[in-house]
């Protein structure tokens, strides 16, 4: 079973294959369609967190963004986190909205910035304390991939320019790995 998540990701992946990420050309007319695009990603996890308590964690996060030129491109996300401890009888649920603005330096390779807005429960493990906003300012570069006309894989690597240890974030380093149609 430990190799059958490669494979279902290449299925995947193979199937937005006939879709292609567009390129807008400078004199493209302001047709929405062509301009919009939509994307994101997705994430499971499993196993014992480091005092051995047994968790599950699923998120999705899906994109909408649009091309402002053909380099420029702004938009938002968002983002939801389950996280479970099956052990404790304990779970949270972490949302947040992300809006970015990217420009694309070559048809491969990107620059990225992002602000962050996510509401978490600081404690899952003390009821009284309530939920609680904290941002991130992400900025970054990433790699495309493109599949087809279309589609695209987007490989990304941004770091926090709020970073602290106060929030629930463990690093300033957030890797991201997502699909764009």
């Amino acid at each position: 079973m430990k190799h059958a998540a490669p494979i279902i990701i290449v299925l995947l992946l193979a199937g937005f294959s006939s879709f292609a990420q567009r390129d807008v050309a400078d004199n493209a007319s302001w047709n929405l369609k062509d301009r919009i695009y939509v994307g994101g990603g997705f994430g499971l996890n499993t196993g014992r967190d480091p005092n051995g308590n047994n968790y599950f964690l699923a998120q999705v996060s899906p994109i909408i963004g649009y091309m402002i030129t053909p380099k420029l491109s702004s938009g938002t996300g968002i983002n939801y986190t389950f996280l479970k401890y099956s052990d404790l009888g304990l779970s949270t649920n972490q949302y947040g909205i992300n809006p970015f603005l990217r420009f694309n330096v070559t048809q491969e390779l990107f620059a990225i910035t992002e602000y962050n807005f996510i509401s978490v429960d600081p404690d899952i493990f003390n009821d009284n304390n309530p939920r609680q906003v904290f941002e991130r300012f992400l900025l970054g570069a990433g790699y495309t991939q493109r599949l087809g006309n279309r589609g695209a894989v987007n490989m990304m690597a941004l770091y926090d320019l709020k970073f602290t240890n106060t929030g629930p974030f463990g690093s300033p380093w957030v890797f991201r790995i997502f699909l764009t149609l």
